[in-house]
């Protein structure tokens, strides 16, 4: 059913029934091209296609990023897909913090493997990103881990949360 015309070229159908119902809007740009444009009853574009009929009485169907060819008994002889593919940038900032919080820092035990087959602790470091560089506790006797524990009770070190790496 004919709808109106609203320009000369355009011609409008109201196409379907119920809840399927849409409008059609036809132009006829030249012999061999025509657009079809198929919106919903609210007004939103649903459809945009151009069709150009070819020499070889074969019909391109540009719709979108698809591009479909049909025969003269409306066949599909082949359909195209245009990937638009947009590369994703990788966001450079040598300064990133990756902790929220500044006083988070790590304990790291270093080990070695003696010669009796047993894996011992030789070095504690604790980093946060605060400091420059870790701060060592070397395990050499039991002074370094009174040390180590005179440091872990200090109020300016207090304030760290630690993890264990």
């Amino acid at each position: 059913m004919s709808i109106g015309v609203f320009e000369e070229d355009w011609n409008f159908y109201l196409v379907g029934s119920g809840r399927q119902t849409h409008v059609l809007g036809l132009r006829k740009v030249s012999d061999t091209e025509k657009i079809m444009v198929r919106y919903s009853l609210n007004g939103s574009l649903l459809d945009y296609i151009i069709d150009k009929l070819q020499d070889d009485n074969t019909v391109i169907r540009e719709q979108g990023n698809y591009k479909y060819h049909f025969d003269a008994y409306h066949n599909i002889l082949r359909n195209e897909y245009n990937m638009n593919l947009i590369p994703i940038k990788k966001k450079v900032n040598n300064n990133f913090n990756y902790v929220d919080k500044p006083n988070i820092g790590v304990v790291d035990p270093e080990t070695i493997v003696c010669k009796d087959g047993i894996t011992r602790v030789y070095c504690l470091g604790f980093k946060t990103n605060l400091d420059e560089s870790p701060i060592l506790f070397y395990v050499n006797d039991d002074k370094d881990l009174e040390s180590y524990s005179n440091w872990e009770s200090n109020s300016y070190y207090s304030k760290y949360i630690k993890y264990l790496k």
